[in-house]
């Protein structure tokens, strides 16, 4: 089996030569019935019973059935692959089988973060790619550093990205660490920094945000190494329990992350993170960017229930916060925005003015997935943008949206106290709440059962089972790693 490095010093195209190739993800021109996408190279065992913190656990991130492969094979763009860039770095592997016959698909994320997937193919060291056809790569080997010719393909940015946000993302270990950062105070993250699943580029401003309408909007300028992303723990922030995020985009040219927010991060477990620069005088695909960059980052370095991951902002930041609400549900579960709300029609602010809309309304999959996360907006009536945001919710709230108005006679444009910061917050993250709340008894109860029941022998396949089943109905609880801790795992 071909070794390829974790991060690529340099990758340049070899060859394209002629002769039909069925693609990467097709084992000798056949749909595999079944992919397992893993962290490392190899695929690990899978015998009896499993969930998914037990496959999470063992670097396993997905199980992909036939229609799932269907889906990922469409994910394959049109086109020679471009040479990967330097610092790219592998995502995942894809091992692939259909009957005796089996391969793996490498897939490399680069620092712009575009996708490109690579093959094992046979052939000799070298560029000659001895009966080899498709698009020759030349990837180095982490020892020796020769090269060995294997086919790629680049894939979809926007179809790809949703793939992906689907799958785990975090990439530290289990022992419990919190790295070098202390809970309750803010740091500036390290490099390198992760790349956000999606690139706010043309082709996400043409399928989501703007939806056909003509734009001269730019894509994002993105040097994320060059990039200030502050993070702060909530106090009391303990590793192998799932924490929330919550981004925050300020509207400012340079700003740190409020004091405000940080009593509702605590008193819920959220990660706070924020860009430094990403005020109203950036443009606007800059600032989605590192918004959905700072979550790729928070989630690769802490363990994130991504149920929820949520954004607020004031005034500009507010629109943004909004923006991307609506736009990625796949990342979004819920927004606080403050002092400011987009909207996707034109709505009265005051005697003959009109807040005018800046992008098209969602509609089918991405409408009826932002149905379902709450958006408390903040505001009062000494807030210039009062009437405008009053109207906008009438609008929103009419596609059936779940928008609800925090109103406060004496908060003008400004930012909240922390006291009613935390009211709002408490109110999006209700759901989750209450559905933590009954995975918590579920597991609890499932293990206390594993632990009376007699007729389970320690170490028997029954035993094991239902010893999974407590990590199944209530993953990343005390009782799931409790469980975990008796089948031997460890943390």
């Amino acid at each position: 089996m071909h070794k390829s490095s974790g991060v690529v010093a340099g990758l340049a195209v070899l060859a394209a030569t002629g002769g039909a190739w069925a693609g990467p993800f097709d084992v000798r021109g056949r749909l595999p019935d079944q992919a397992v996408v893993t962290v490392g190279e190899e695929l690990p065992k899978r015998e009896g019973a499993r969930s998914a913190m037990v496959d999470e656990l063992d670097g396993v991130l997905a199980v992909l059935d036939k229609k799932g492969m269907a889906r990922l094979r469409g994910c394959v763009a049109g086109g020679k692959p471009l040479p990967l860039a330097a610092g790219a770095r592998r995502m995942c592997v894809i091992h692939l089988g259909v009957g005796d016959e089996d391969k793996r698909a490498v897939v490399y994320v680069e620092a712009d973060g575009g996708y490109l997937v690579v093959e094992e193919v046979e052939g000799r060291e070298g560029q000659d790619g001895k009966e080899v056809t498709g698009a020759l790569i030349s990837v180095p080997t982490s020892s020796t550093q020769t090269h060995e010719p294997v086919r790629g393909a680049r894939l979809s940015g926007v179809k790809f990205a949703v793939f992906a946000a689907e799958w785990p993302a975090y990439r530290g270990g289990w022992d419990g660490a919190v790295g070098d950062l202390k809970p309750g105070v803010v740091a500036a993250l390290s490099n390198p920094k992760t790349p956000g699943w999606f690139v706010i580029d043309g082709a996400v401003f043409k399928e989501r945000i703007l939806r056909g309408l003509p734009h001269k909007v730019p894509g994002a300028e993105r040097v994320l190494a060059d990039e200030t992303l502050y993070v702060r723990l909530p106090a009391g922030h303990r590793a192998t329990l799932a924490a929330g995020v919550l981004v925050w985009v300020h509207p400012v040219e340079r700003g740190p992350l409020p004091k405000v927010l940080f009593d509702a991060a605590d008193e819920l477990g959220l990660i706070v993170v924020g860009a430094e620069v990403t005020g109203n005088d950036r443009p606007r695909a800059d600032r989605y960017q590192l918004a959905l960059d700072g979550v790729a980052t928070v989630c690769e370095r802490y363990l994130v229930d991504r149920r929820r991951v949520y954004i607020s902002g004031f005034s500009g930041g507010g629109k943004i916060s909004t923006h991307l609400w609506l736009w990625f549900p796949e990342v979004f579960q819920g927004v606080v925005p403050v002092g400011a709300l987009a909207t996707y029609e034109g709505v009265p602010a005051g005697p003959g003015m009109v807040w005018p809309m800046d992008f098209a309304k969602p509609a089918g999959l991405m409408m009826n997935q932002a149905k379902g996360k709450r958006c408390g907006v903040m505001t009062g009536p000494p807030d210039f943008n009062y009437q405008p945001i009053v109207n906008g919710i009438k609008v929103i709230r009419g596609d059936g949206l779940n928008v609800r108005l925090f109103e406060y006679a004496d908060m003008a444009h400004e930012l909240p106290r922390s006291e009613r910061f935390l009211e709002v917050m408490r109110w999006v993250d209700e759901p989750y709440r209450e559905v933590r709340a009954g995975e918590e008894k579920a597991a609890r109860e499932a293990l206390e059962n594993v632990r009376r029941d007699g007729g389970l022998k320690p170490g028997s396949t029954e035993w094991k089972r239902a010893l999974v089943g407590v990590t199944e109905v209530g993953p990343w609880t005390e009782a799931a790693w409790e469980a975990v801790e008796m089948l031997g795992e460890g943390r």
